[in-house]
Order: C-alpha cells, then sequence, then structure tokens
C-alpha cells in the first residue's frame, strides 16, 4: 500500500508519503518514490500502485494540466484503475483548497467532490494492515493540537513521528519520508 498524510492549515498544506514502490499486484521493488506531485494550483496524491502513479504523474508534467483539467482526466480514468487505487486532487482557489477524493468502498466506485476546509483535520490514506483506531486516533490529536493553535512546527513533528511509528508496524510503508508544502497564495 502505502501511506500520505495531507494537513490543511490556514496558509498552506502539509504532504507527506512514504517512498516503498509497489507493482501492480502489491509487491515491494523499491525505495525512492514520493507518491505525490505539486503543481502551481492543485496536488495529487496517489497510493498502491508506483507505477499507475508514474504515469498519471508523468502525463501532468508532459501536458502541464490545469487542475480543471486533471480533474477531468482523473474522472475519466479512476472508474477504470483496480478498486484498491486511493487518489486525493487538492485545488488551490481563492487562497482555499477543495478536495477531490477518489476511492472504492465494498467494490462501489466513489468520488467524494469539493471537500473544503478541513481546517487541521488530516486526510490520511493508509492500508489495511493499519488498525482504524490508530488512524483516528493520529486524526484527533492533529485537529485538537491545531485547535489548540499549536505551533506549525510541532503539528509536522507529530505527522512525522505518525509515519515513522507506522514504518514500523506496517510492512507496506517504509522509513523514507517525502515532505512538502503546498502554499494557498
Amino acid at each position: 500500500m502505502s501511506l500520505v498524510t495531507c494537513i490543511d492549515f490556514k496558509d498552506k498544506v502539509s504532504l507527506m508519503s512514504d517512498g516503498l514502490m509497489t507493482n501492480e499486484d502489491g509487491s515491494f521493488h523499491g525505495d525512492g518514490f514520493k507518491k505525490f506531485i505539486i503543481k502551481q494550483d492543485f496536488f495529487l496524491a496517489i497510493t498502491i500502485s508506483q507505477i499507475v502513479a508514474e504515469v498519471l504523474f508523468n502525463e501532468i508534467e508532459k501536458k502541464s494540466f490545469s487542475s480543471s483539467e486533471v480533474k477531468n482526466l482523473l474522472d475519466d480514468l479512476y472508474k477504470e484503475f483496480n478498486k484498491e487505487y486511493n487518489i486525493v486532487l487538492g485545488t488551490n482557489s481563492e487562497k482555499r483548497f477543495s478536495y477531490t477524493i477518489y476511492t472504492h468502498f465494498a467494490g462501489e466506485y466513489k468520488m467524494h467532490q469539493n471537500i473544503a476546509h478541513f481546517s487541521g483535520y488530516p486526510l490520511v490514506m493508509n492500508s489495511p494492515n493499519l488498525e482504524e483506531s490508530y488512524v483516528i486516533e493520529f486524526k484527533n490529536s492533529i485537529k485538537k493540537m491545531s485547535d489548540n493553535g499549536t505551533p506549525l512546527n510541532t503539528i509536522i513533528s507529530k505527522q512525522r513521528e505518525f509515519h515513522n511509528e507506522v514504518a514500523k508496524i506496517d510492512p507496506t510503508v517504509n522509513k523514507e519520508l517525502f515532505h512538502q508544502y503546498h502554499s494557498k497564495y
């Protein structure tokens, strides 16, 4: 699988992923792959297959897609993807992000559009190997820190700590960490 977390702050979004590369069959074949791409007006994060992510990231780089063009591409392609892939498209418009989350639940394709203002409550894409209660505990911890005005660097440290802990307990996540901010301005 993979681990990708996204925390929406007042002026930026913090994205983190591990770097484990997987084949379409879920087997591992290396390290060094960042599971998200950041462009001026959007970011795209993909879990499960490095091959699928790389194809989409390369297509976006090659054609310099806008956020609306990427959304149209994903809307068309996602229905054809393996039912295990998860994708988050964050679109920066008017100094705020709105999110489109592509996933499958009980074998059904789902697209949740225009989710805005997570206000410190993180998005987490993780493998089923990870206990949901552990993910919820992390989300609630980050939300509480955000609501209490905890400094950004402390919240980011907690995000890193979560990734490091997950790498110890989930064999589909490695210790390698990629981190970037996407400014809302």
